[in-house]
């Protein structure tokens, strides 16, 4: 099974991009979808981005892949991560979402130490 990460494009050039995940910047094929504004979020399989994907489904991808994590390694607090699906938690939206610097915009007080980090 082939698992795509969500990575932000923060420098473009003619068929490749700089493109972050969580601070790991690494160079990605983007002969597939285009060239792209910087910020713009991809679906990213094997170096390759394969998709163009909003801000939105970019933070539920990764809450997922920390879910998956958190259970390979034995957890079962999860359900936090999944807060469009489970109500737990704060779902941030996508307005609240600074494309570039990944920062919500938001003036969220309720937020938990797991939200902050995802922001």
């Amino acid at each position: 099974m082939c698992v795509g990460v969500p990575m932000q494009i923060v420098e473009c050039g003619l068929g490749m991009a700089i493109c972050d995940h969580n601070g790991v910047k690494k160079e990605i094929n983007i002969m597939l979808v285009g060239e792209q504004e910087l910020g713009t979020w991809v679906l990213v399989f094997i170096d390759a981005a394969r998709e163009v994907i909003p801000a939105s489904d970019a933070l539920k991808i990764n809450d997922a892949l920390k879910a998956l994590d958190i259970a390979m390694r034995g957890g079962t607090d999860i359900d936090h991560l999944f807060a469009d699906l489970t109500g737990v938690g704060v779902v941030i939206e996508p307005d609240a979402i600074d494309p570039v610097s990944n920062v919500s915009n938001s003036s969220d007080t309720n937020s938990t130490d797991q939200d902050k980090e995802l922001k």
